[in-house]
């Protein structure tokens, strides 16, 4: 990978050879303002201060009086707000001031540096200098404390802190891949700082980030052409930066209610037939799904925008029909056409292709979609080519077809000699995939007006979530460790502006699904933004391809997302009102907890759900941690204290799982497709916590028209506390706001967690609720209350108009909160030892669960060799639940294959403990390898 990228970069023009060829800027010679703008000279060079908002400043850097800096294709402000500043000028320094921050340019050499309105110093350049050039290259350093925590840059399945590392700017495909790497598909020039500011480097050219990998106490951006211009960001949290961040670059719009449900895709359906059949089993497995995806198979050759009517003799009929059965229907295509393609010639002839310095167009030899013809990349930022090549677009999407796909966009292949109408590869290279995203987007809604445009994608830059994309993370491997490596790259691209970052669940190719990885992929991409398995046909990529026990675990996580889709929709919503994304860092929400910094293992799914992915392979158990608070399991409703690690079980079928404290969670009934029929009845989880309150706001709307960014949409605010530790309130407000299809009533069903006693009233606007006897007869019931002893759970459900105020009390409760100081398992686990293989040292862990037929349990674990002779015993005696760990040293034992085995029974047994019969409820025999 370094290799491919030192190519890339020894062929921007000799660029290596830069490093002591710096030009900085020299002495101050004066300064002016004009309206938004301060300009401060030092002889023929300038830097130019352009306020957005007084804690928003763009820098731009004029090498010479005749320096022109390039519009922006990114930013969609401008400095139309008036920003209030005053400039002092001192003998040694230029100070600029607004309220929000202030700016000192010191004169002998003009450097610059940034304090906030409290005066703590967030950025300056070294003494040396900072802002420089060499030739056609542009460069920034700063000065880099401790307290330099670095986020963002776009998709990098690298830590979530970027101090200490170094990587280029460039949109690379990566075929395969498996292990965490520092440049991807998609690169965003946008560092997040926790010192309270972030900086946006307005450049489209290939760059070079260096964190302090090279000097500790330096951090720097390098751009291979254009000019430096840069916007600096002050917000005292990440997604204050975000929110300020997506405000100028833009933010998402919502995508359709229907791609928060499931997509089944595959590379590929190859005819009509096939995918007929993958919706009608779909349903035949009340699978729920919204979408299915037709890979390359629905053209004859790439390049073509029409259908292969031989495979797929009714498209449109087809389409309709899985319409009617509730599934969407998605393809793909791309900006290559082959010269099969029956669009190759018109575009070769009419110069619609890239080109050479002779104006030639340049095609690429041995395409891979072709057996190795000939093929041409369209020039996307050429007026006449976009309009014909969308032109082609109408037909094939008729009525019917819902998204569109589009693959390739880095571009995939872009060699240097490759020009294009805008300038050469290097400028256009990083923004391809953004302008072709622009190009759909704008002319879907000219076809569709006031409908949502769904762009399923593998590039694009910063500014690119404007346009609605959904960009997954490429061909990734299918192995644990390409799982593992999309929780950093989910989070990494959240921070960077996109909030709907997923993956090809399962894996895409280069090794075999297993049904064990095929179930945790599905678990962790059902808390992704979007849920959509895919992959190469040579395995399946359907839930029911990996046996009836996956099947069923994945059927009931996608319908547990389909449960949670209320949920899920607000914080789509969230995300276009502030640029928070849904997938959040632990640091988000607790930016004080120095453990979570660097902490990718976990994150929070919006502002109430913890989700930590199983991402090894066999584990039974995973250590997790709990930042502060109070933290309930989703599976038992234990609580646990935060701000310390436990051992969570991590059988096949769960999800680690939890819920913050207090919180309300609304959902609705599993559906076959997300519309199916209204929300007429919603679940509101509570998790009351003792003495406090909490709020909560569902956001509603159509679906899939534009009118809520008109505001045609409703909001309602629920809030629930417990007070006098006996009395429980909850609060429905009458929604506010209007839309098409809006409910004028529905039962409301509340499920409220952790209550130790039946209470003695319940009341609904200050009358009482008939006490109902169990959950099918409240259930069948219009009002009415029902508590369950056993879950601990109070019920409570009533028909509300959804404009009206209800009032719930319960009166007499006691909260349980079924305190423990660790959550076990409920079954007997021998995990792995851990190193395997291992030199000389190894641990092996177990747990007994508190169901194992006595308080104590009799444990032994002996250690033998390949022929059965007993090595060591390790542990021989009664135990209590708990987990346990022991450490073996093979001391001067020969290197080979070595067994452990657990064996736990009745400690009333008999003597012959270990034989049939004996009391024995559990014997695990594992192996090992010892390698010196």
């Amino acid at each position: 990978m370094r290799l491919f990228l030192l190519i890339v970069l020894l062929q921007f023009s000799g660029r290596i050879e830069i490093i002591n060829a710096q030009i900085y800027l020299g002495n101050y010679t004066s300064h002016s303002s004009a309206g938004n703008v301060v300009t401060v000279s030092a002889d023929t060079s300038s830097l130019k201060f352009i306020f957005y908002k007084p804690d928003i400043v763009r820098v731009n850097f004029y090498p010479s009086p005749s320096t022109v800096i390039d519009s922006s294709f990114v930013v969609i402000q401008d400095t139309f707000e008036t920003v209030n500043y005053s400039i002092h000028d001192f003998a040694d320094r230029i100070e600029i001031l607004t309220s929000s921050l202030q700016i000192n340019c010191s004169k002998f050499p003009l450097r610059f540096s940034l304090q906030n309105a409290s005066g703590e110093l967030l950025l300056s350049e070294p003494p040396e200098g900072g802002i420089s050039l060499n030739e056609s290259e542009r460069s920034v350093n700063f000065s880099m404390d401790n307290n330099d925590h670095f986020y963002g840059t776009g998709e990098r399945g690298t830590d979530l802190d970027k101090r200490s590392e170094s990587f280029y700017s460039y949109n690379t495909q990566v075929f395969g891949y498996s292990s965490p790497l520092e440049t991807m598909n998609i690169n965003v020039p946008f560092l997040a700082n926790t010192k309270g500011y972030a900086i946006y480097f307005d450049n489209t050219f290939p760059g070079w980030f260096d964190l302090g990998d090279d000097q500790p106490d330096k951090f720097s951006y390098r751009v291979f052409g254009g000019e430096l211009s840069f916007y600096m960001i002050l917000s005292e949290t990440i997604p204050g930066q975000l929110e300020k961040y997506t405000w100028l670059t833009g933010r998402q719009p919502l995508p359709p209610r229907w791609a928060f449900g499931y997509i089944q895709s595959k590379y590929g359906y190859r005819d009509e037939t096939e995918a007929r059949s993958i919706v009608q089993t779909m349903r035949q497995e009340e699978i729920p799904c919204d979408a299915i995806i037709i890979d390359l198979y629905w053209f004859e050759h790439m390049g073509d925008i029409s259908w292969n009517f031989v495979n797929w003799p009714g498209p449109f009929t087809m389409m309709e029909d899985f319409l009617n059965s509730g599934i969407k229907t998605i393809v793909i295509t791309e900006p290559y056409i082959v010269e099969y393609s029956n669009n190759f010639q018109t575009a070769y002839g009419n110069g619609y292709f890239t080109f050479n310095l002779q104006g030639q167009p340049v095609l690429i030899s041995g395409w891979w979609s072709c057996g190795g013809c000939n093929a041409g990349l369209l020039d996307i930022t050429n007026p006449d080519a976009q309009q014909w090549w969308w032109n082609k677009h109408p037909f094939f999407f008729g009525s019917q077809l819902a998204g569109i796909w589009t693959d390739l966009g880095e571009p995939e292949n872009h060699p240097e000699i490759m020009n294009h109408y805008l300038g050469t590869r290097d400028k256009v290279h990083n923004i391809f995939n953004f302008l072709w995203s622009q190009l759909l987007f704008e002319e879907i809604n000219l076809i569709r007006p006031n409908r949502r445009v769904f762009n399923l994608t593998r590039s694009g830059f910063a500014g690119s979530q404007r346009y609605g994309i959904i960009p997954w993370s490429g061909d990734v491997a299918r192995s644990f460790s390409g799982l593992e490596v999309q929780l950093p790259m989910l989070l990494n691209m959240g921070m960077s502006g996109f909030a709907y970052h997923n993956s090809d669940i399962g894996g895409f190719c280069c090794g075999t699904t297993t049904p064990e990885l095929y179930v945790r992929w599905m678990q962790y991409g059902a808390f992704c933004p979007i849920t959509r398995a895919h992959g190469l046909d040579t395995q399946p990529t359907e839930p029911w391809g990996y046996g009836e026990t996956a099947e069923e675990i994945c059927k009931n996580f996608i319908s547990l997302r389909y449960k949670l889709l209320p949920y899920i929709y607000t914080m789509a919503f969230e995300n276009h009102t502030t640029g928070l994304p849904l997938a959040r860092p632990l640091f988000f929400e607790y930016p004080d907890d120095e453990y979570l910094t660097n902490y990718s293992d976990a994150y929070m799914w919006g502002g109430s759900i913890l989700v930590s992915p199983v991402v090894d392979e066999g584990q039974t158990s995973k250590e997790i941690y709990l930042p502060d608070g109070e933290w309930v399991d989703f599976y038992n409703d234990v609580v646990l204290h935060g701000k310390q690690t436990y051992s969570i079980e991590t059988t096949l079928e769960r999800l680690p799982l939890f819920i913050k404290r207090g919180s309300i969670i609304p959902m609705q009934p599993v559906m076959n497709f997300s519309d199916e029929f209204p929300v007429d009845t919603l679940t509101l989880a509570i998790y009351p916590s003792p003495g406090h309150s909490s709020y909560y706001s569902l956001y509603e709307d159509d679906g899939i028209s534009l009118e809520y960014q008109n505001g045609s949409y409703a909001v309602t605010e629920i809030t629930q506390a417990v007070t006098s530790g006996s009395e429980l309130g909850i609060n429905i407000n009458p929604s506010i706001g209007n839309f098409s299809g809006k409910l004028s009533d529905r039962i409301i069903l509340s499920d409220v967690h952790h209550i130790g006693m039946s209470p003695t009233t319940v009341l609904k606007n200050g009358f009482p609720l008939i006490q109902r006897f169990s959950y099918q007869e409240l259930r069948n019931s219009t009002d009415g209350y029902y508590y369950d002893e056993n879950k601990k759970r109070l019920y409570v459900q009533i028909k509300a108009s959804t404009d009206s105020l209800y009032q719930i009390n319960a009166s007499g409760i006691i909260l349980d909160s079924h305190p423990s100081a660790e959550v076990l398992p409920e079954k007997i686990i021998l995990s792995q030892n851990y190193p395997n293989p291992f030199n000389a040292t190894t641990r092996i862990e177990f747990t007994l669960p508190s169901n194992v037929n006595r308080e104590k349990s009799k444990v032994i674990l002996k250690i033998y060799d390949v022929l059965g002779s007993e090595i060591a015993t390790l542990v021989n005696g009664e135990k209590s639940a708990g987990n346990y760990e022991v450490e073996w040293n093979a001391g001067s034992l020969p290197s080979g294959i070595y067994f452990y085995q657990l064996r736990v029974a009745d400690p009333e047994s008999s003597p012959s403990y270990g034989q049939a019969g004996s009391g024995e409820v559990f014997v695990e025999t594992r192996k090992m390898v010892l390698l010196k």
